[in-house]
């Protein structure tokens, strides 16, 4: 198993980490999936089409058994004391360090990884899971902001009026990720997305307390269903809610 430190993340990544998910193989308790034919797969919520489990069964035979997470942090404290029988799970990126260094996943056999190569050279080697030995990666994007035309005037462009604005009081939800919403709160005060100064995360931290009374939620991946029941005016979403958003409302 790889040891490695917290991983200091680039101001792209951080922007993009809700959707920078690498699926990997999880340590077993057992080798239950190839008892049963079936695989255990742990993953958020929207981010596979709503045919694949049934086409990949079609397909196999393979039965799939598949439970969703709402943040890191949950999949990690469903793991951290012992698998209880997932084969695939989708951790974020730097997520993915955390578990190599806590020895939750095990070294994936590339061989058997037909389409390894079809992944592009750009996130072949990403520095949190250098060669992709335990990881591959799966999905990448930015947060974006969800909102509804009919109630918000012009076009939403600054972190500033869900941060440091009573506009829309009562009326947004944040994203239920502490790494994504410090992160963009640093970034919106001037600072690194990766800073480490004592101060700058208390300003950081003071901006968000501030701003709590007026925040209706902190969603994990259910913005987009508070925008369409207007619940909220805007929110964040993660790049997969994004596309299933404009699918459903055009």
């Amino acid at each position: 198993m790889i040891k490695a430190p917290f991983p200091i993340v680039s101001r792209r990544r951080v922007l993009m980490a809700a959707g920078a998910v690498g699926a990997m193989a999880a340590m077993p308790r057992r080798g239950w999936a190839e008892e049963e034919k079936r695989l255990n797969v742990y993953n958020w919520d929207t981010y596979i089409g709503n045919t694949t489990l049934q086409t990949y069964t079609d397909q196999t035979g393979v039965q799939v058994q598949y439970d969703l997470f709402a943040n890191n942090e949950e999949l990690l404290a469903k793991l951290k004391e012992g698998n209880p029988g997932y084969d695939v799970i989708f951790p974020s990126d730097y997520m993915v360090q955390t578990m190599i260094t806590l020895g939750i996943v095990v070294p994936l056999d590339q061989g058997k990884l037909t389409n390894i190569g079809n992944i592009d050279p750009s996130f072949a080697n990403p520095t949190y899971d250098p060669g992709m030995k335990h990881s591959v990666p799966y999905k990448w994007g930015t947060v974006g902001i969800g909102y509804r035309k009919s109630k918000i005037e012009g076009t939403p462009d600054s972190w500033g009026l869900l941060l440091d604005s009573d506009k829309y009081a009562g009326k947004e939800a944040l994203l239920a990720d502490q790494r994504i919403v410090l992160g963009c709160a640093l970034k919106y005060l001037g600072f690194s997305m990766n800073s480490t100064k004592q101060e700058e995360i208390d300003k950081a931290r003071d901006l968000l307390i501030k701003q709590k009374p007026r925040i209706k939620a902190f969603a994990p991946d259910e913005g987009q269903n508070m925008l369409i029941a207007g619940d909220v005016d805007t929110a964040w979403l993660r790049p997969a809610v994004q596309r299933q958003l404009r699918a459903l409302l055009g």
